[in-house]
């Protein structure tokens, strides 16, 4: 019960770093919008964080859709540095 508590302020710590709630839950407004406009360079990095310290402390969450997250983030970052589209290389990853 603690480390569910201590979990929880963590979380909402990073949360007010971020100073976004688009890393919280499934996040699936900015997956969307990975495939049609920029996203933070940063969130791919940020879903991470949140994702493991979620995991890492026993709470049960999701670990295909934060997968899918990251890959669509990525992808969209990478279109600066690769002359492909953007929804390619979202859909790729």
């Amino acid at each position: 019960m603690k480390r569910a508590f201590f979990e929880g302020i963590v979380i909402v710590v990073l949360t007010l770093i971020v100073s976004s709630q688009d890393h919280n839950g499934r996040g699936l407004q900015m997956l969307e919008q990975s495939f049609i406009e920029d996203v933070p360079p940063f969130a791919l990095l940020a879903k991470l964080i949140f994702t493991a310290a979620t995991l890492g402390t026993g709470f049960v969450g999701g670990e295909a859709i934060p997968l899918f997250f990251i890959g669509a983030t990525l992808g969209n970052t990478l279109h600066t540095f690769i002359d492909l589209p953007m929804s390619f290389l979202a859909a790729l990853d």
